[in-house]
C-alpha cells in the first residue's frame, strides 16, 4: 500500500472537496491543484455566484486543507525519524538496512522534488519526477506548470512542511544571493594569493577549502604556521560575510538578505521582526557562506543545542575572533560559544 493510501480518502483535503455548497463534486484524487482548477469549473457551469473574492477565499481553504492533509499524512516534526522515513518512501530515495536520523533527513533534504506531485494520489510511490538541480525544480513548479504546482507557506515556520518550502521563492526570477552579490571578496582574495602554488578556490564550504589549502601548502595540522594561517583566513571569511550580507546590525537589508539566504518567507518589513525571525532560525553559518548551497537549502536545527552539536560534530565553526561587538555576527556566533 502506498504512502497517501495509509490515510485512506479521508482528511482535510478530501473534506474540503466534499462541502455540501460544491454541489456534487467529486475529488478525482489526482493533482490536487488541477482538481481544484476543475472545481472552479464545475461552480461555473453549476452557475453558482464565482467573483474574483469568492475564488480567492476558496483558494486561500484549498491550500490550507492542501497544507493540513500533507500534515496529516507525513507530521510536522523535523525531530521525528519516522516523518522523513515516510516521505523517503513516497520519494523513492534509497536508504540503507540501517541509517539516522542526520542519514535519511539528508537524503531526503538533498532530493528535488514538487510537493503538490508528492500529494499527488495519481502518482505511485517512487515514481515522482526528480530534479537534478533546485533551478529545474523552481522552473517546473512555478513557470512550466499550469496551474502552478505550489504551496502556501505555513504559519509555523519550524515545521516539515515550512523547512521543504524554504527552497521555493515566491518569484522564479529571484535571483540567488550569492548569484546577485557576484565572485570576488576578501575571502577570493585570501585564497588568490595561493594561486601561484598551484591552489584554485572552489567557493564550496570554506573551511575545508582552508584544510584544503593546508594541504597542498604541505601545513600540518598542529603547527605554528597553521595557526598563523588560521587567522588569517578566519578575518578573510569575516570580511566575507560583510561583504555579502553587511555588518551594521541596524542594516534592514542585511537582515532581509540572512532571511533570503535562509529561505525565510514571508520577510517581515520591520528591523525587529527580522533580526527575531533569522536569529530564532537555528542555522549553521558555514553552510550560510557555503556558495555551493542554494539559497533555502541550509539545514536548520530547532534547538540552539542541536545546532551547536551539529557544528562541533561536523567541524564548521565560524570563527568569532575579532568580531566587533555591535556586529551582525557577535549575535549570531555568541550562541554557539555558550554551548561549547
Amino acid at each position: 500500500m502506498g504512502v497517501l493510501q495509509e490515510a485512506g480518502e479521508t482528511g482535510p483535503l478530501y473534506n474540503y472537496f466534499a462541502s455540501a455548497p460544491f454541489k456534487g463534486f467529486r475529488y478525482g484524487g489526482t493533482d490536487p491543484t488541477r482538481e481544484f482548477e476543475r472545481l472552479c469549473r464545475h461552480l461555473v457551469a453549476k452557475k453558482v455566484a464565482f467573483y474574483p473574492r469568492r475564488h480567492d477565499y476558496l483558494y486561500q481553504r484549498f491550500h490550507e486543507a492542501l497544507r493540513d492533509q500533507f500534515i496529516l499524512v507525513f507530521g510536522s516534526d523535523i525531530d521525528d525519524r519516522r516523518v522523513w522515513v515516510k516521505l523517503a518512501q513516497r520519494i523513492g530515495t534509497y536508504l540503507p538496512a540501517s541509517y539516522s536520523l542526520e542519514y535519511v533527513r539528508d537524503a531526503v533534504w538533498n532530493t528535488h522534488v514538487n510537493l503538490v506531485d508528492v500529494m499527488n494520489p495519481g502518482i505511485p510511490d517512487g515514481q515522482i519526477r526528480k530534479f537534478s538541480t533546485l533551478e529545474a525544480l523552481i522552473n517546473y513548479s512555478l513557470v512550466e506548470s499550469r496551474p502552478l504546482k505550489m504551496f502556501l507557506r505555513d504559519t509555523d515556520r519550524m515545521s516539515l512542511l515550512s523547512c521543504l518550502l524554504r527552497r521555493m521563492p515566491d518569484d522564479p526570477a529571484e535571483r540567488q544571493v550569492f548569484e546577485e552579490a557576484g565572485p570576488g571578496g576578501p575571502l577570493y582574495d585570501f585564497f588568490a594569493k595561493y594561486n601561484h602554488r598551484g591552489f584554485r578556490y572552489v567557493p564550496t564550504d570554506p573551511t575545508t577549502e582552508f584544510d584544503r589549502l593546508c594541504e597542498n601548502l604541505g601545513i600540518p595540522w598542529r603547527s605554528d604556521a597553521r595557526d598563523g594561517l588560521r587567522d588569517e583566513f578566519a578575518q578573510a571569511l569575516r570580511g566575507q560575510f560583510v561583504h555579502i550580507f553587511g555588518g551594521d546590525i541596524n542594516d534592514k537589508v542585511a537582515w532581509e538578505t540572512l532571511c533570503r539566504r535562509a529561505g525565510l518567507r514571508p520577510i517581515p518589513e520591520d528591523l525587529e521582526s527580522l533580526q527575531q525571525l533569522f536569529i530564532g532560525t537555528h542555522t549553521n553559518m558555514v553552510d550560510v557562506m557555503n556558495e555551493s548551497i542554494p539559497d533555502g537549502m541550509m539545514l536548520t536545527f530547532t534547538t540552539v543545542e542541536d545546532l551547536s552539536e551539529y557544528s562541533f560534530s561536523a567541524r564548521k565553526i565560524f570563527p568569532g575572533d575579532g568580531v566587533a561587538k555591535v556586529d551582525i555576527l557577535s549575535v549570531l556566533l555568541r550562541r554557539i560559544s555558550l554551548y561549547h
